[in-house]
């Protein structure tokens, strides 16, 4: 249940991404509503593209179709994302490493 008070700031800790979203989808409106105030959500490095990582691979020489395919997938996803953020990207577990 959300009580109203003055708040500036409130800041709200989950354990995994899934609930995470779940608070973003569910609960952002009420947090709204009753404090006033707007919600965002905070990530951590992990949830990021590493261009470190996706420039190794496409130094890598590959004769798979599949994988060629995927990384040309991969870049034209890059030049249309503002954030990087893996879960933008449905080719994301190849390069999170």
């Amino acid at each position: 249940m959300l009580a109203k008070k003055e708040l500036e700031q409130l800041i709200i800790c989950v354990p995994t991404k899934i609930l995470q979203d779940q608070m973003m989808a569910q609960e952002n409106k009420a947090i709204q509503r009753v404090f006033g105030i707007e919600a965002c959500r905070l990530k951590g490095p992990g949830s990021y593209i590493k261009l470190h990582a996706i420039y190794q691979s496409l130094r890598t020489q590959t004769d798979s179709a599949l994988v060629i395919r995927s990384k040309m997938q991969l870049l034209v996803w890059l030049m249309e994302t503002g954030t990087g953020d893996l879960d933008e990207n449905k080719q994301k577990r190849r390069f999170e490493s």
